[in-house]
């Protein structure tokens, strides 16, 4: 059993005790990143837990802590520790995890927004570029993918994708993980298990502050799933 905390866009009581929320107090083999939160921090984050593996894609807001310009390291050299999974996969401890990094904005700066053409560019490397490609257990994303109309949608600028909601269709892992879109914005429905008519099963998490579970790569099951107080997980049955 392998356990997986992932976050995102917000802090926690830890690090700033006028915050609602705290971290799990439980070890973390792998700590995933989901955008949008300083260097700072995710150094305190990974002091805390001492993860064998931390890996992150890129929000919005991270734009901020790149004065000289976005450096294309899969290593970080800003958000030092984390290896950066923009559009690609690569697999750890037998997870294999892809990432896909930005908020929708045509026309801004990838990575820290994308656009159609980015998510095509996705697409192809999950189909062409990497033998894991047919078996992926976990994508991070800063968006979330929309399946149906599941999420919420507040505003153009955090829309869910329906373009990634094809890839999640088309690799159904066994677990998605996304931020950028805030409990505060007046949605609760942010966590869903989906079941497909085949049995498939699936979950949708919201990272913000974080999402805890335990993993088995043998079985692609999820357990012990920990949210923030007062986050529902909604059972949704989907078709791919």
């Amino acid at each position: 059993m392998i356990n997986i905390l992932a976050v995102s866009d917000e802090e926690t009581r830890e690090y700033n005790d006028h915050l609602p929320y705290s971290l799990p107090n439980k070890e973390a083999d792998i700590l995933l990143c989901c955008g949008d939160l300083s260097p700072n921090y995710l150094e305190f984050v990974i002091n805390k837990y001492n993860p064998k593996y931390s890996i992150k894609v890129t929000g919005n807001h991270d734009q901020n802590y790149y004065e000289q310009g976005y450096d294309d390291n899969q290593y970080s050299q800003i958000f030092k520790g984390f290896y950066v999974l923009n559009d690609s996969i690569l697999e750890k401890q037998g997870i294999k995890i892809a990432g896909f990094s930005g908020a929708p904005a045509e026309g801004r700066e990838w990575p820290f927004f994308y656009s159609a053409s980015d998510i095509n560019k996705f697409k192809r490397n999950l189909s062409w570029k990497n033998p894991f490609s047919s078996d992926i257990d976990i994508i991070i994303s800063h968006n979330a993918p929309q399946i149906g109309n599941l999420v919420e949608e507040i505003d153009a600028f955090h829309a869910p994708s329906e373009e990634l909601g094809e890839v999640y269709k088309k690799y159904f892992p066994a677990v998605w993980l996304y931020g950028h879109i805030h409990r505060r914005y007046g949605v609760d429905k942010l966590n869903f298990k989906l079941k497909t008519p085949e049995g498939e099963t699936s979950y949708l998490l919201n990272t913000i502050p974080y999402a805890f579970f335990s993993y088995n790569p043998s079985k692609k099951d999820i357990y012990n799933i920990e949210l923030p107080p007062q986050r529902k997980i909604y059972p949704e049955n989907v078709s791919r």
